[in-house]
């Protein structure tokens, strides 16, 4: 289903997110259009984005080392989602937004490669992900499948 941009303003925050790249595509996309620019866009999407899992450097230093988290209650983002799926007291399951996902770092690594990237791959959308490792597969790899409320939106495919 195609979201609006009334959609996105209803308070769910996944739908809200979906919806600003989408608008925000969208108005690239007008610009090259309108204006032809002398420039290629090359539109990376990610669907999921999860990390760093330490926290970041406060310093332009980077000789200085990442302290590591003392627990995993100093995790936070993207990555605390996933840990919350790895509690042994989990009564339900977090919801997802995504079916896939894709590291912060190999995202980053994606947008050098398309400043870099020939006059050949401009113009054109790619969908930059890892392998499908939505909650529903997440369930069954944490060993959780049959003992918690799960999204009923999850395959019943991958679930059964």
């Amino acid at each position: 289903m195609p979201f609006t941009w009334e959609d996105g303003k209803k308070g769910d925050l996944r739908i809200a997110y979906r919806v600003s790249k989408k608008y925000a595509e969208m108005a690239a996309w007008e610009f090259m259009e309108k204006e032809k620019p002398h420039f290629d866009l090359i539109a990376l999407n990610a669907p999921g984005v999860f990390g760093s899992h330490y926290p970041t450097r406060r310093r332009a230093d980077i000789s200085v080392p990442v302290k590591r988290p003392a627990s995993l209650k100093e995790i936070s983002g993207s990555s605390a989602y996933l840990l919350q799926t790895l509690d042994p007291n989990l009564v339900e399951f977090p919801k997802t937004w995504s079916a896939f996902y894709i590291d912060v770092q190999d995202c980053a690594l994606a947008h050098v490669r398309a400043a870099f990237a020939p006059v050949s791959a401009g113009n054109k959308r790619y969908l930059i992900a890892g392998p499908c490792v939505g909650t529903n597969r997440m369930v069954l790899m944490a060993g959780y499948e049959g003992k918690l409320m799960v999204d009923s939106r999850l395959s019943s495919q991958i679930l059964s």
